[in-house]
């Protein structure tokens, strides 16, 4: 997995660019094989996810994060310098937020719950 690629799409996440974090997640994917290839594919759902919400698609969105989930949820606490709990966290919060406003409890998204996906200091665990 290439890790300069991998900080550069959570850097475009982390600073709201998804347009670029899902280009760059489909990049990584692209070259992907095995455990990386579904790894890859979750966080690019999960970058989609949130694209199609600040676009004023939240159903969809909230489809993108539920997949993006199904897949990092087996990939324990870290992998690939990334630290999956927290994007699993930031998921789950995306989805109660959508769904919040869906049901009228909330009249609006609340931006200031976009997530942020934490990079840990350790390499690879496998």
């Amino acid at each position: 997995m290439s890790a300069d690629l991998l900080t550069r799409a959570v850097e475009a996440f982390n600073n709201r660019r998804y347009v670029d974090s899902v280009a760059l997640t489909a990049e990584g994917l692209k070259g992907a094989v095995g455990r990386d290839e579904l790894f890859w594919m979750g966080l690019h759902e999960a970058a989609v996810g949130f694209e199609l919400v600040m676009a004023k698609q939240p159903r969809k969105g909230e489809q993108k994060m539920i997949e993006a989930m199904e897949k990092l949820r087996h990939f324990g606490y870290r992998y690939g310098n990334i630290e999956v709990t927290s994007v699993l966290a930031g998921l789950r919060r995306g989805i109660e937020e959508i769904r919040s406003v869906e049901s009228g409890q909330k009249k609006m998204f609340d931006t200031t719950l976009l997530p942020q996906i934490k990079l840990s200091g350790s390499a690879d665990e496998r």
